[in-house]
């Protein structure tokens, strides 16, 4: 059974690190030291349960960058061995409807580039201009909510 928690820093870390550690630092190559960042202190952390065992976890915050009433998703990582199931969709929506409840009026992320689709799928319009973050390339996405 899936279960969904919003945790703060400081309860997510023994939970959700291992999480980002597991998929960001092992399998993506990215520095330990960039893993946790400014953001992670300020933000709500989603950890997905199954049956009790954290497998996911993605974070959400206020986008200061925007002039509107926006929040920023990041850090989505599911374990290896629970991927293919569409949780990161789940996960996903389950921040869009968070998002709305807060009457927030757009949601930002930045979406490794093989990722794109995905999140075009959900509705988010991906920016044309690549960047790089963490040494991997990345577009800016979003989408407006009502």
């Amino acid at each position: 059974m899936y279960q969904y928690q919003f945790k703060t820093w400081e309860q997510a870390l023994p939970i959700a690190y291992p999480i980002r550690y597991q998929v960001f630092v092992i399998e993506q190559n990215i520095p330990d030291n960039l893993e946790i960042d400014e953001y992670d202190s300020v933000a709500e952390h989603l950890v997905l349960f199954f049956n009790e065992l954290p497998i996911g976890t993605a974070r959400i915050f206020v986008d200061n960058t925007e002039k509107v009433d926006t929040l920023m998703i990041g850090r989505l990582a599911i374990l290896a061995e629970y991927r293919g199931r569409g949780l990161g969709k789940k996960m996903i929506t389950y921040l869009i409807t968070y998002a709305e409840k807060k009457i927030c009026k757009k949601l930002t992320l930045h979406a490794q580039a093989q990722t794109v689709p995905f999140y075009v799928k959900l509705g988010f319009v991906a920016d044309s201009k690549e960047f790089v973050y963490d040494g991997i390339i990345h577009r800016k996405c979003t989408k407006f909510l009502v």
